[in-house]
């Protein structure tokens, strides 16, 4: 069961936590979306999917990290950066160096990608959502994973995540404030920082001003949460402000769908301009 260490220090605390029992995932449909675009987390307690759960039993991978890297990046991309991120490639890689016998890494990705397949069809049935995703970001990082800085994510399109807990020791997470309130606390700095880049005539990317969104708040306080083994989280990290603490084995399920494919508006990072703006 996940465990909640709320931080007095918070004054107000914009992000909620909603536990949601799987066997009635579908019958609160309504529920789940309105608390996703609201920017909160959606808590499904022990999830299992239709697969062997004994295929990921396995100690989480002790190496050392290329300078620079993030211990929490998935394997593919730190050391087979030249290849397109596909979702195979990203599980088969990863696979690679879990097991030495080509008939294990087969079976351990064949199980990857059962659960990528399940987690697509549970967004698509919850969100309503049509076709495929214009990306598949799935990584499953089997690395330890310390400290973060407090941080809003970013994409280009829709993003649809969720995270899965493989490891017998909990993911430990910070989280607090969700943008809306980030937004109104730093109404002024963000302001300033978009009006000199106006007045300069520089282009602000979604990259630059989420960059510095970050560096605003990468030293807020945050509530802790502690997720245990098999615990499925749901949430829009591009509203959650979260923290990783700690963790080492993990699946971050991460669908982009463009603008036709949804039937409920679904703010992304270029949002974030044009609300800052409104606060002036």
């Amino acid at each position: 069961m996940a465990k909640v260490c709320w931080n007095k220090k918070l004054k107000v605390n914009s992000v909620k936590i909603l536990k949601i029992k799987q066997n009635g995932l579908y019958n609160n449909k309504r529920l789940i979306v309105n608390q996703f675009l609201a920017g909160n987390i959606i808590l499904i307690e022990d999830f299992k999917m239709p697969i062997n759960l004994e295929e990921f039993n396995f100690s989480p991978i002790n190496i050392s990290m290329p300078k620079g890297i993030n211990p929490g990046s998935n394997l593919f991309r730190e050391y087979n950066k030249k290849t397109k991120p596909i979702t195979k490639a990203l599980t088969q890689n990863a696979a690679n160096f879990i097991y030495k016998y080509p008939e294990q890494r087969d079976r351990l990705t064949k199980t990857m990608m059962k659960c990528d397949d399940f987690v697509t069809d549970m967004f698509k049935t919850l969100f309503s959502l049509e076709g495929t995703p214009s990306l598949n970001g799935t990584t499953w990082r089997f690395t330890k994973t310390t400290k973060q800085n407090y941080h809003l994510d970013i994409y280009t399109g829709s993003a649809f995540r969720a995270f899965w807990n493989l490891s017998d020791k909990p993911r430990k997470w910070g989280f607090g404030y969700n943008a809306k309130h980030i937004f109104e606390k730093y109404n002024l700095e963000l302001n300033t920082f978009i009006k000199d880049k106006e007045i300069s005539g520089e282009k602000i990317s979604q990259a630059s001003l989420n960059a510095y969104i970050n560096q605003l708040i990468s030293d807020e306080e945050t509530h802790k949460i502690e997720f245990d083994k098999y615990d499925l989280w749901i949430c829009d990290t591009v509203k959650v402000g979260h923290q990783i603490i700690s963790g080492d084995k993990l699946a971050a399920f991460t669908y982009l769908f463009k603008k036709e494919q949804i039937p409920i508006p679904i703010a992304n990072g270029m949002n974030y301009m044009n609300y800052i703006k409104t606060l002036r």
